[in-house]
């Protein structure tokens, strides 16, 4: 099974929303209060197969309750046998889903899916109502805990204790198939012997299968998973009953392992194609164990992927605030959620933002991006970025969410042109020698921010221009301390000098061999840019942090320079509006 359609009025930060979803495998992703969690939320909630839920004034939005709470999630791939499209359920209410028009009220037409639509309302008197509706019958059908289990929906999120054992609602009961509570019960009254009581046989069975799952997440148990009682919950209740891991309760296991093993409840627990919410999927895990947990994942929505015996899946739906996620996703899974006076919206990368995906992830966690050109600009802009921090009370650019990432050279334009049609805020800082007057056009007509050294200078020859005579004599120093003879060899050649003087360290000794200033400046910037047979000196992130200390030294004595109008740009840029775009 797998949503749809979901839409929203007046809950949390959303006033208004209406996402279609177009794919099994769906990332959320954004600046924190974007509202991706809320997204998740509702889908759980609408879904959700608990007869109550925890409300308060603060799940409406702006807290006005006298605007009620609506949710309607549609839901797709509900099994052709299921009771639930009978006459006496909601088969009367079906409604039909075309790929290319999307949602009908008519499903009959040609080459529509049947789907159901289910609809969350809750008023000021906090009291849910959950009914299944069409356009053709809005009063609806009331929608029973029972019915809405049967649509998949399972959520991982802070609750997983819950349903690591037997309790009222918890997934484990789901799982076990049969009376679970008068399994308990007799194991209440056997106390002592209730953990190796035949009567708690169908309870074990369903601890095999987790323990199966769960170890095809990457979960590795040190004895094996079986029900016994749980010491802690010392009441005699459905939910004494917990799993285990040999004789130690899985709740006490670590957070990452308690999630995977909650999921593999979740997932086992579905066998139609369980509909995955995930907040946060990194939360607790190792980067090697959530690599492998979206792997599994990806498979179980492949059915010819899918390991046999293994239980399927039909969505994956997940936020996330770590670029390993991204890394490992491809763009087509990817969602960036945006929202702006209670309208959000869920936006889908180009073709062009594949590239950032795999180079600079990062970006995409970010609210605002200083792409540069490559690693030279990246390690300077980072250390000037120390700078501008001593010139804002010490608040760095990070606290406004700006990120300083690597625009991959040549590949830089397509980056930022992909990533402004995002809605992201978006700088390029780069060179101006190489870059297409296409590319700079194609840009700004993104709303890309561009911001290129004047003269058709790449940023070692801008940084040898531009200091003043005491930071380019230290700029010439250190950098013959770094890379020694090949400086002056390379400074000669670049002067179509025959020889380098005898002190090529000092400007001075250049100068008094009838070099002028600006030549040997500009020749030391050639020099620096390195040639097809010879690598730069400062072509890393290293090289470039750099650079940027020693300009930061100069940055006040650089004001009515290129250099010192152009940095100063970024700087407003970053700290602009507090951050905002």
């Amino acid at each position: 099974m797998y949503v749809l359609r979901v839409e929203i009025a007046n809950f949390r930060g959303i006033r208004s929303a209406d996402w279609t979803l177009d794919g099994t495998c769906l990332c959320l992703i954004g600046p924190n209060d974007t509202t991706k969690t809320t997204l998740l939320d509702a889908i759980d909630m609408a879904l959700s197969p608990t007869p109550y839920l925890s409300i308060s004034e603060v799940d409406f939005h702006n807290a006005k309750t006298d605007d009620p709470i609506e949710i309607r999630v549609t839901v797709g791939g509900i099994p052709p046998g299921s009771h639930l499209w009978t006459d006496s359920r909601f088969g009367f209410l079906t409604r039909g889903w075309r790929k290319e028009g999307g949602l009908t009220d008519e499903p009959e037409e040609e080459d529509c899916e049947p789907v159901l639509t289910v609809r969350l309302r809750i008023g000021s008197s906090y009291e849910p109502e959950w009914t299944v509706m069409a356009d053709r019958n809005q009063e609806g059908v009331p929608v029973s805990p029972q019915n809405r289990a049967q649509l998949g929906g399972v959520r991982l999120g802070d609750d997983i204790d819950r349903d690591l054992a037997w309790g009222r609602y918890s997934v484990l009961t789901r799982l076990t198939g049969g009376d679970a509570a008068e399994a308990v019960a007799e194991a209440q009254r056997k106390l002592r012997n209730a953990a190796r009581g035949g009567s708690i046989d169908e309870l074990n069975a369903a601890a095999r299968t987790v323990e199966e799952a769960a170890r095809k997440l990457g979960v590795k148990p040190t004895s094996s998973y079986q029900a016994a009682l749980d010491s802690k919950l010392v009441t005699f209740r459905q939910g004494a009953f917990a799993l285990h891991d040999g004789d130690i309760p899985v709740r006490a296991a670590g957070l990452g392992t308690r999630r995977l093993a909650a999921l593999a409840i979740q997932r086992a627990a579905v066998p139609d194609g369980a509909i995955v919410l995930i907040d946060e999927v990194e939360h607790g895990l190792e980067p090697h164990r959530i690599r492998r947990l979206l792997r599994n994942l990806r498979q179980g929505l492949d059915v010819r992927m899918t390991e046999a015996g293994a239980p399927k899946l039909g969505q994956v739906i997940m936020t996330t605030h770590s670029a390993i996620p991204l890394f490992e996703l491809d763009r087509e899974h990817i969602r960036v959620v945006r929202s702006e006076g209670g309208e959000s919206g869920v936006l889908r990368p180009s073709e062009g933002a594949q590239g950032v995906l795999r180079t600079v992830p990062s970006a995409f966690l970010a609210r605002r991006v200083l792409l540069c050109e490559g690693a030279t600009e990246v390690g300077f802009c980072r250390s000037v970025a120390e700078r501008w921090k001593s010139d804002h009370n010490g608040v760095p650019v990070e606290h406004f969410g700006v990120e300083i990432a690597d625009g991959g050279g040549a590949s830089g334009p397509t980056y930022a042109t992909a990533m402004a049609g995002l809605q992201y805020a978006i700088m390029y800082l780069g060179d101006s020698d190489r870059i297409a007057q296409a590319d700079i056009n194609g840009m700004e007509r993104a709303g890309v921010k561009v911001v290129l050294w004047s003269d058709k200078l790449c940023l070692e020859e801008r940084i040898a221009a531009d200091l003043p005579a005491d930071g380019f004599k230290r700029l010439l120093e250190q950098t013959c301390r770094r890379h020694e003879q090949s400086v002056a060899a390379a400074i000669a050649s670049a002067l179509g000098c025959n020889e380098s003087p005898p002190h090529p360290h000092r400007p001075e000794s250049w100068l008094s061999a009838g070099t002028d200033d600006l030549s040997l400046r500009l020749a030391f910037g050639r020099a620096a840019k390195g040639t097809k047979h010879r690598p730069g000196w400062f072509k890393t992130v290293d090289g470039g942090l750099f650079l940027g200390l020693l300009v930061s030294e100069y940055l006040a004595a650089m004001t009515s320079t290129d250099l010192g109008k152009k940095l100063a740009q970024a700087e407003d840029w970053c700290y602009q509006d507090g951050g905002t775009s």
